[in-house]
């Protein structure tokens, strides 16, 4: 509706023109956006004086900003880059540093002439880098503003901002306009010094705000810098035990715990600092010298006192993820698992998931008791398959493809094992890795293949193949119930399988 309203707008506006907008000057364009301004203005006038003589009081608490929505989208920033033709630039990245994930970025295309523009959707304001060649540039992004840049050359002094925003981002190119972390040695080490030194570093930051910026640009800035100089004390008490307990040394939780910072580098490296310090002094980290199970005992203890000392979410589950990262790193071996569980169960910000399951597969890959790496796909019918949901049962899974022959010598073997293991807890599961789908799915026409059949996405190359180190098919694997590998090479049903599976108490049924 409210797009309707526009269009009519619009069209009334330019009824009389014979132009298509595409062939229209700027300045025609510029006259008709003026025209547009115009009548929203009227319109919010108008409707203001109908709303002071409405006795209902149906539409006094409601805004005239469906149409200017239409216009200026509330949840984008757009940035637009004018570069001298002489550099030859042809494109800008737009980055921001997130933990434990894949950064976000984006690129600003520019043309022949040198101009470029993007619209960046952003859920609240924040700090972004712009990157030109070698140079790398902060800049300060929100919602419903548009930035300009002219870059005359790639040095910072050659780089100006326009438009929205423009003084806050000038200032933020100050390298100066950021506090250190800690403190120099040459400081006098009385606490009272050490307290000034830090207070005089912040205020020389946040004198420079000016009253004109953006309010939560300032805000911003001045936590930033509060989280600096939080950063500079703890720093600084790290080799000083009998300062633990004195206030002035003490993090406030509000600080610690507000995870609208979160999206600041300095925050959370001040979270992670923090905690690392109270777990330093609260666990004995000469455990990790010791026999396996204390060194587990350790960073099962450790992740913990995350939730002891952190009540936002966001922040927990960052803090937990580094904890089983750090745990992985350390150990590299299955003794992590039930801990590895736990964090799945726990946490629930899948891009965390994707970070731990690649170190858990790098560092302590397919050996025998390892957790099985995930295995997605859909099942002939079209449902969604996912290894994760059999937990409890054990699985054995037939590698195959509709063009691999020896695959096929199996399949009546396969088909009679599914029959003798019915009562067992063991699911079997066939894994096609064909390339056409199509092809997969038209040879149940031709061929018999029981029990339940999967097809994964990428064929030879996908992660199923790559997770597992396939070099050929058929493969079969076991894996237990607790989704862990037993056999990542296990017997074929034409070989010795049942034997094999009497290890783990699984028997055929009786003739």
């Amino acid at each position: 509706m409210r797009i309707a309203i526009v269009i009519c707008v619009i069209v009334s506006i330019i009824a009389c023109k014979d132009k298509p907008l595409q062939d229209m000057t700027i300045d025609e364009l510029n006259s008709h956006i003026v025209q547009v301004e115009q009548l929203l203005d009227s319109l919010q006038n108008i409707r203001s004086q109908k709303v002071a003589l409405d006795t209902t009081g149906k539409y006094s608490s409601l805004a005239f900003t469906q149409l200017e929505e239409v216009f200026n989208s509330p949840d984008i920033a757009t940035i637009k880059v004018k570069a001298d033709t002489s550099l030859h630039l042809t494109k800008i990245k737009l980055t921001k540093g997130k933990p434990y994930q894949t950064d976000y970025s984006a690129r600003i295309e520019l043309n022949s002439e040198g101009t470029g523009l993007l619209d960046v959707e952003i859920d609240k304001e924040s700090f972004y880098e712009l990157t030109l060649g070698k140079q790398t540039l902060p800049v300060y992004l929100k919602a419903g503003k548009t930035i300009g840049i002219i870059v005359d050359s790639l040095h910072k002094d050659g780089i100006a901002f326009i438009g929205d925003l423009n003084k806050e981002n000038q200032w933020l190119q100050n390298d100066d306009n950021l506090s250190p972390p800690v403190i120099p040695d040459s400081i006098l080490q009385h606490k009272a010094d050490v307290k000034n030194y830090s207070a005089t570093l912040t205020a020389a930051i946040t004198s420079t705000l000016e009253e004109s910026f953006d309010a939560e640009f300032n805000e911003l800035i001045r936590y930033r810098e509060n989280c600096q100089a939080s950063r500079r004390l703890l720093n600084y008490n790290a080799d000083s035990d009998s300062l633990s307990s004195d206030p002035v040394f003490v993090v406030d939780d509000f600080l610690l715990n507000n995870s609208h910072l979160f999206d600041l580098y300095e925050h959370r490296k001040l979270v992670f600092e923090n905690f690392e310090k109270k777990a330093n002094a609260k666990l004995d980290k000469k455990e990790l010298a010791l026999e396996e199970g204390r060194a587990v005992d350790y960073f099962k203890d450790k992740y913990e006192l995350v939730d002891e000392l952190y009540t936002s979410p966001e922040i927990t589950e960052f803090l937990k993820t580094d904890v089983i990262f750090e745990a992985i790193s350390t150990l590299r071996n299955i003794s992590l698992n039930p801990l590895v569980r736990h964090f799945e169960n726990d946490v629930d910000y899948q891009p965390y998931h994707k970070t731990i399951n690649a170190k858990y597969k790098s560092a302590i890959a397919l050996q025998k008791g390892a957790m099985a790496p995930s295995i997605n796909g859909l099942t002939f019918s079209g449902d969604k398959f996912a290894l994760k949901d059999y937990r409890g049962q054990y699985v054995y899974i037939f590698t195959w493809a509709t063009w691999c022959g020896p695959c096929k010598v199996e399949l009546p073997f396969y088909e009679r094992m599914i029959e003798d293991y019915k009562d067992e807890n063991i699911m079997f599961v066939g894994i096609s890795v064909d390339k056409d789908k199509k092809k997969w799915t038209e040879s149940f026409f031709y061929d018999n293949y029981p029990g339940l059949q999967v097809i994964v996405p990428g064929d030879w190359k996908s992660p199923f193949v790559r997770d597992y180190k396939m070099t050929s098919i058929p493969q079969f694997i076991l894996i237990n119930p607790e989704g862990e590998i037993e056999e990542l090479n296990a017997e074929r049903p034409t070989k010795y399988v049942k034997a094999q599976l009497s290890q783990y108490g699984i028997y055929p049924r009786a003739l």
